[in-house]
């Protein structure tokens, strides 16, 4: 036994020495022979994805022998949790419902680097005709279950928006609606959630909380309610975001509806949808980004910003209506334009009250500014009144309106009374060198505006063009001078400050014929020939001109005359505004400035 355990002994190291001296032989002929060679990148990915016009989610294989990512390259297909990955593996995304008449095609892509990446596309079928004609009914108990299509099946308002397309109706009765969904694209946090408008359908409120087949609507009596008051005491960065894209023929349209307690962050993160950039710190009450939109007898109201915008912001190319809306009570507390900001997007507002906003930066009220594309706004039979910043310093401009780089800005009818701001209580016009602004003001009337600066009722800059046109600027007051309408290039007093047209107008006493002509022999007297704010007819309030020897009542500009000035503005403006005044008076037969007629 020990003769056999001494000769395994004595093979097993000679086995162990053999199998050493191949080791040493293989390293070295490594040494010299072998190199190190890194892998080739490969990266495959399943094939492309048919989609059907009301999307969905879908997995796609991956096949990799080195780490990846992935990315969407269209803001309709948005991508899962596992946007990486390690070797062979999935990955998810959804499809939002194509809420056109078109196909649409996007791509998602992964890739180990530039040169080494794969591609799918995503086809998604369009929607047809016959689908745009659909008609939601909302209710505050409706159910997600139901399918909405009566007042008695009446489904949530998410339900009811996330399944619409392009031409659907959303019927919304009376109560109080909050958002419980995370803006699409957005980090999901509580305050994220939004009623996303992403088709281009009609969202009406005001009829009973208790509708029936057969009602009507009836915003007054039945107020229909979208609040960003969340549980726990927080508030929703937004509560409407309009993220349609643009159709032929098609808008959204926001009727009967109050729109309340957004607060925006004081953080400017944003995402980037329909091509536009949503700021979560603009925009509390409405954000509207590249989209077409009619908002008709709303209220936004009483919404707050950390930041800027606290009532409605206005982006990216949008195109906006605002008719027999109300933007009042709306707060910026360490930022600008609390009631309505317009960057590069065209507004019209028309028979609208901007009420009682403010903004500790500039512009309480009508905020228009863009630092590369031109702005658009057109205001129509309109109130501003009651905005204010907090003027501390002179460039806190613009209590009601502050127009600055590339605006083109237009006030016809319109009243603007008891705003305060530091230059410009009341309007402001601001440009700089190559990035000029302009605004018209046509049978207008400014009034019980404070500058805690200068120009108590309209201050223009150098690189500002500045029309005044039947138009009574009258007791305003400034801290420092120039208490009406005022350039501040050059002293308050010199006949170069005064706007590049004023045709036909009243500045403080000073009363003008055409062609700045002073009329001799005339002065006006605000105290005695306006009078207060008030209702005089029409949907929003205006100041009357008093007494029989008022010169503002007989040496404006000839109805005909203003006809024709309305056909030189691009776009037209047809005699059924300047025919008219405030209140909807026809101006036939009249030549009086300002806003109203009476």
């Amino acid at each position: 036994m020990q003769s056999i355990m001494k000769k395994i002994r004595k093979y097993g190291i000679i086995l162990f020495a053999g199998l050493c001296a191949c080791a040493a032989w293989s390293c070295e002929e490594d040494k010299t022979d072998r190199k190190f060679t890194p892998k080739d990148p490969v990266i495959k990915l399943g094939g492309d994805v048919e989609v059907g016009k009301a999307g969905g989610s879908y997995t796609v294989p991956i096949e990799s022998n080195l780490p990846w990512r992935v990315r969407s390259e269209a803001d309709w297909i948005l991508l899962g949790e596992v946007e990486n990955g390690m070797g062979d593996g999935e990955f998810t995304f959804t499809v939002s419902p194509n809420k056109t008449l078109f196909e649409r095609e996007g791509r998602v892509t992964a890739w180990i680097t530039d040169e080494y990446a794969q591609s799918i596309r995503v086809v998604q079928a369009p929607s047809s005709p016959e689908d745009l004609e659909v008609h939601w009914y909302v209710k505050t108990d409706g159910s997600a279950d139901n399918d909405g299509m009566t007042w008695e099946t009446a489904t949530t308002l998410h339900n009811a928006l996330s399944k619409s397309i392009n031409g659907n109706f959303i019927h919304v009765a009376a109560g109080t609606y909050v958002p419980e969904q995370s803006l699409a694209g957005s980090k999901g946090a509580a305050e994220d959630a939004t009623f996303e408008i992403s088709a281009n359908v009609s969202l009406i409120g005001g009829y009973p909380a208790d509708a029936v087949t057969g009602v009507v609507a009836d915003p007054d009596a039945n107020p229909t309610v979208l609040s960003g008051r969340l549980s726990g005491g927080r508030h929703a960065y937004h509560v409407v975001c309009v993220t349609a894209a643009k159709a032929d023929g098609r808008r959204v349209l926001m009727k009967g509806l109050t729109i309340t307690e957004g607060l925006c962050s004081g953080t400017a993160s944003y995402y980037t949808l329909n091509g536009a950039r949503f700021y979560i710190s603009r925009g509390g009450g409405v954000t509207v980004g590249n989209a077409a939109v009619d908002i008709a007898d709303c209220k936004i109201t009483q919404n707050k910003s950390a930041k800027d915008c606290a009532g409605i912001c206005i982006v990216a190319g949008a195109d906006v209506s605002l008719t027999d809306t109300e933007i009042s009570e709306n707060e910026c507390s360490n930022g600008n334009g609390a009631g309505l900001h317009n960057e590069a997007s065209v507004v019209r507002m028309d028979r609208c009250t901007v009420r009682g906003n403010s903004a500790s930066g500039v512009c309480g009220g009508v905020y228009t500014f863009s630092s590369s594309a031109p702005s658009y706004t057109y205001i129509y039979n309109s109130t501003l009144c009651d905005n204010r910043t907090d003027g501390s310093k002179n460039s806190r401009r613009g209590g009601a309106v502050y127009s600055r780089e590339y605006s083109e800005t237009v006030l016809v009818n319109c009243t603007v009374h008891g705003n305060t701001g530091g230059n410009g209580g009341g309007i402001a016009l601001y440009g700089a060198s190559g990035k000029e602004s302009k605004m018209t003001l046509v049978s207008c009337t400014v009034t019980g505006n404070t500058s805690l600066f200068v120009g108590g009722g309209v201050e223009f800059t150098p690189n500002t063009t500045m029309n005044v046109y039947n138009t009574v600027v009258s007791g305003n007051t400034a801290a420092n001078g120039g208490d009406d309408l005022v350039g501040t290039n050059t002293a308050l007093a010199a006949t170069a400050n005064l706007p590049a047209v004023l045709s036909y107008a009243v500045n403080g006493s000073v009363v003008y014929g055409a062609g700045k002509a002073v009329v001799a022999g005339s002065s006006f007297d605000p105290a005695t020939m306006l009078g207060p704010l008030a209702g005089n007819g029409g949907p929003t309030q205006t100041c009357l001109l008093l007494g029989t020897d008022n010169p503002a009542r007989t040496l404006g500009m000839p109805y005909v005359d203003l006809s024709a000035l309305g056909q030189d503005f691009d776009p037209q403006i047809g005699p059924e505004i300047t025919g008219f005044d405030q209140t909807g008076l026809s101006r036939e037969g009249t030549s009086a400035m300002g806003a109203c007629v009476k």
